[in-house]
Formats: C-alpha cells, structure tokens, sequence
C-alpha cells in the first residue's frame, strides 16, 4: 500500500486525482507537488505548470515561492525562474515584501531582490503577519516590525504570528495569547497551539485538540487526535483509534466530509491536500 496525494472539493470528491507523492497548499493559482524526489507546480487542474525539479518548495506568496537545490533556499517566480539565487539554509514566504531567510547560522529578512532588509541576527524568526515578526534570541521570543525595532521584546520560551491582532506565545511551558500591547488577553493554559483564523485558534489540553474564541472559551471541545486551523469555514481534524482518519467539520463541530482520509489538510483556493493509500501504482 503506497500513500499517493491529491485535491478534493468541500464534497468530498476528489478534483486533483491522487497521483502525487506529497504536496502543498493552493497558492495564487498553483500548488507545489512531489513526484519521485523531485517538486513542481500544478495548476487548479493538475496540470504541471512548472515540471518537478525542486528537492523542495512552498507554496507562492506575493509571487514568488522558496525552493530548494542542492540544500540551499531562493525563491522562483511564477514560470519557474530563479528570482533569487539559491544561497539561504532555510526560508519562508514573502509577506508584506519581506521573507525570513536563515544565512549562515542566523535568521534575517530579504526584499523580493534578495538584498537584506534587517540584517541576519536572530536565531530563528517566523514570517511577518500583521505587520510584526516573531523571532527569537538566546532563547527568548519578541516581535520586530518591518524596520527590525523591537515591537515587544524578547521575554517568552516561545512565540507564534499575529493574526486577528492576537499571538501564541508560552510562558512556562504553557501558551496564552497576547495582543501587540503585550497585553495577556488569554492567559497560557494549554500546551500547544496554533493561531487565531477566522474567528478560532486551535489549542491542545493534554493530549487533545479543540478550538476557542477570542475571549479563551472553546466553542469546539478538543476531542481530536491533531487538526488543522478552520480556512474556508472548515478544518481538518484527526480521530479514529489509531489516529490514523481525517475528515473536515465545520464551526459547530459537525463533520461535513467524512473522516475517510489517510491525512488532510486546511482548504485554500477551493481545495484541500489530502492523502490516501493505494494498492495499485495510480488512483483509478
């Protein structure tokens, strides 16, 4: 039985044949996808709109993707040509004309030419949202704006992005959401989570996962294995004995594809990447 990737609906059905050996999220039209060892991009009809070539690659943001060749990161346009030379150890994608990279051994942020805009010195940083980047620094988490000054700083075992102008971060070995006055606006109670999207944030208490609102209470109780962050108005989510089924549920927890599928992933563009296991060599 051979796990093989593909696209499907909101009902379920399959639009993009599972005939892939992994893949990414839709992303301003395309969706990175492996075949054999090597990614491309496919369009909306699983049509390679860029032939595997990559021995890595995230999806496309503000037009432009990371790859990766021969261990090494820079990112491509839209027809596939390199924009930026393959130098970083690590990247992420460009928001707000800005992309963490890893260089050398430190983290800082390029322009869509390449050139370093804040210079790398920190120890790991996520991607700018909301105008502020997490980042980290001798173990310690804050957030930079787009010019590198401190917004908040470093001060937490750990940090996440802003979305809906709330942000992960852990205290303690427990994580609360705070906003970009640093106020504590859900005090750190769970052991993991991710960030706020369209309305709910996915927390884990103990070994389960649920959602909450904006003001720490769940309106989805954790019950799940692991999930995804709700996008389109649903979120995958793992159950089953062996944690090994994935379906999607709306807002109120109600399953509107059943959990039927290997792995999922959150919808974007229509679509949701989703796994299944095959006996034969292609999905029929």
């Amino acid at each position: 039985m051979k796990e093989k990737w593909g696209y499907i609906d909101k009902t379920g059905r399959f639009v993009i044949n599972p005939n892939f050996d992994n893949g990414g999220k839709f992303s301003e039209g395309l969706a990175g996808v492996r075949v054999g060892n090597k990614w491309g991009y496919i369009d909306e009809k699983g049509r390679f709109v860029i032939n595997p070539q990559f021995d890595r690659a995230w999806h496309f943001s503000e037009g432009l993707a990371a790859i990766e060749i021969n261990f090494k990161w820079g990112f491509i346009d839209r027809r596939g040509k390199i924009v930026i030379e393959p130098k970083f150890e690590k990247a992420w994608h460009f928001k707000d004309s800005l992309a963490a990279v890893k260089y050398g051994e430190k983290w800082g942020f390029i322009n869509p030419e390449g050139k370093f805009i804040i210079e790398p010195k920190f120890d790991f940083a996520w991607a700018f949202n909301e105008g502020a980047a997490a980042v980290e620094i001798e173990k310690k988490w804050g957030f930079i704006d787009k010019e590198g000054n401190f917004l908040i700083e470093p001060q937490f075992d750990y940090a996440y992005i802003f979305s809906e102008g709330l942000a992960p971060i852990k205290i303690n070995y427990r994580v609360g959401f705070i906003n970009k006055a640093n106020e504590m606006i859900i005090k750190p109670q769970f052991s993991a989570s991710r960030h706020f999207c369209e309305g709910l944030a996915l927390v884990r208490v103990g070994e389960k996962w649920g959602f909450i609102n904006h003001q720490g209470e769940f309106v989805i109780n954790p019950q799940f294995h692991n999930a995804w962050d709700f996008s389109e108005g649903i979120a995958a989510v793992n159950i089953g004995e062996k944690k090994d089924r994935w379906g999607f549920i709306d807002k109120k927890g109600n399953y509107v594809i059943n959990p039927i599928f290997d792995y999922a992933y959150s919808f974007a563009e229509g679509l949701a990447l989703v796994s299944i296991k095959l006996e034969g060599k292609k999905y029929k």
